[in-house]
């Protein structure tokens, strides 16, 4: 599918504030179609107040912690001194929202945000939609790093933003807010028809037949006609087609060399929650010209070795003493344990111990065998028909060993990951200091800088 230029700035101006059409408006005044000096100008922190009230907080926190549903509640945003007045909040997420609360303050919560839910046309800079992520970690390093090396990798993400996250004027929290992958991000993205679908978290990629109906609960259409017949085609065809069929036809579904190269940068850089991990998390971006999906990742917070718990900051991250794996072999510190907090529907009936060498698809030997005897998602990960059938073929998995060398070259050892975490960590130092403690910053951030040295593959 044809892409166009990335829209997330690139480490080579991460220290440089991006120059934009306009400026905000500096009294707070209101605005429905602001521009900005720019959102996601990575080169500082940035801030978004959340107003509203007492009622509504409680409206949007019952309706989850009732019956798990995520209901839209009307409020105000204030973002980098400009005000959208009744936008849509509602809460955001799965796992990260197992240990929400009636008393958990709303700056610490996963939002989203959607500006033009009631006021249609109400955007920023062309964004309508914006997710305030969570994090185990106090500074979200590791999502801020990982979603500018995919978009120094040529693959489609959205922008990202660390920010000052605060409720009615009050206490702040750091988060990374996200760009929603939405019609407006689809436009922008790729050139032709698209429609785009994403994973449901609940849902799977299982073979349900050709009846397009019967995937309304596995994908959610974003952009694009409400069709699932692309999807059903899909997922028919990688249940039921043999390994020749597969090596023959799958370029004929699947953008089969950019798959090669998200599979590979997902593993380098440790994502727990990938395609293939507990959380589908994943979009397909479906041209209607060509026939063919374009897989585009999502979900970045359990990168580089930072595993689930609660929402807001300060959490520690990784275990003490875990280390990036270095020649295919897990870290000294690595749990031999499933962790206790597992995504909803995770299978209960896991093993308690790791086979030895087990780890990442990204462990693999240069034969293409996963280092713990098959493809698929390594620890704690689930099963994905696309990634354990491409991982299959050999010819595949030829595409996967080389794009991996090449991203690692071009993006690990070349000494570019060093250079974006030396810059988020000044923006975060500079912008946030009085939210994160210094020493934390200083881990999280050497921690995410070691995986530079990372060999196996």
């Amino acid at each position: 599918m044809p892409s166009r230029t990335p829209r997330a700035t690139t480490a080579l101006v991460l220290a440089v504030a991006l120059t934009l059409a306009g400026c905000a408006p500096s009294d707070g005044s209101s605005a429905t179609q602001a521009t900005t000096d720019g959102f996601f100008d990575t080169s500082r922190v940035h801030e978004i107040d959340l107003v509203l009230t007492d009622d509504a907080l409680d409206e949007a926190l019952d309706g989850y912690l009732t019956d798990g549903e995520k209901v839209w509640v009307h409020g105000d945003v204030t973002i980098d001194g400009t005000t959208f007045e009744d936008v849509g909040l509602r809460l955001k997420g799965n796992s990260t929202l197992r240990e929400v609360t009636a008393d958990t303050p709303a700056q610490d919560l996963p939002w989203l945000v959607r500006l033009d839910k009631w006021v249609e046309g109400q955007e920023l800079d062309g964004v309508t939609r914006l997710a305030v992520r969570s994090s185990t970690t106090q500074t979200s390093i590791n999502e801020l790093v990982a979603m500018t090396l995919l978009a120094e990798a040529d693959l489609e993400t959205s922008r990202v933003a660390a920010t000052r996250v605060s409720a009615n004027g009050g206490d702040a929290s750091l988060h990374a807010v996200v760009e929603v992958m939405d019609e407006q991000w689809a436009e922008a993205t790729f050139d032709g028809e698209t429609i785009l679908y994403k994973s449901d978290a609940d849902g799977d990629w299982s073979n349900r037949g050709t009846d397009p109906t019967a995937y309304t609960e596995a994908f959610d259409v974003e952009a694009g006609e409400e069709d699932w017949q692309p999807v059903a085609d899909l997922m028919v065809f990688l249940d039921e087609a043999t390994d020749a069929e597969l090596e023959a036809e799958l370029d004929e579904h699947v953008d089969v060399e950019q798959l090669a190269r998200y599979l590979a940068l997902e593993d380098l850089m440790d994502n727990f929650d990938d395609i293939d991990g507990p959380g589908n998390n994943s979009y397909l971006a479906y041209d209607v010209a060509t026939g063919v999906f374009t897989v585009v990742a999502w979900d970045h917070n359990l990168t580089f070795g930072v595993q689930n718990g609660g929402p807001g900051g300060g959490g520690g991250g990784a275990p003490e003493g875990m280390q990036p794996p270095t020649d295919g072999e897990r870290p000294e510190g690595f749990p031999t344990d499933m962790p206790t907090d597992l995504p909803e529907g995770f299978p209960t009936d896991m093993p308690t111990d790791l086979p030895d060498g087990a780890g990442r698809p990204g462990d693999r030997g240069a034969g293409g065998d996963a280092a713990g005897g098959g493809p698929g998602g390594g620890f704690g990960g689930a099963s994905n028909p696309l990634a354990e059938r491409f991982h299959s073929i050999a010819s595949f998995e030829a595409l996967y060993d080389q794009a991996t060398e090449d991203l690692r070259a071009d993006l690990f050892t070349s000494g570019t990951l060093e250079d974006v975490v030396d810059a988020w960590t000044t923006t975060l130092g500079e912008g946030a200091a009085d939210l994160v403690d210094a020493d934390a910053l200083t881990e999280e951030a050497a921690q995410v800088a070691a995986y530079a040295d990372v060999t196996n593959g």
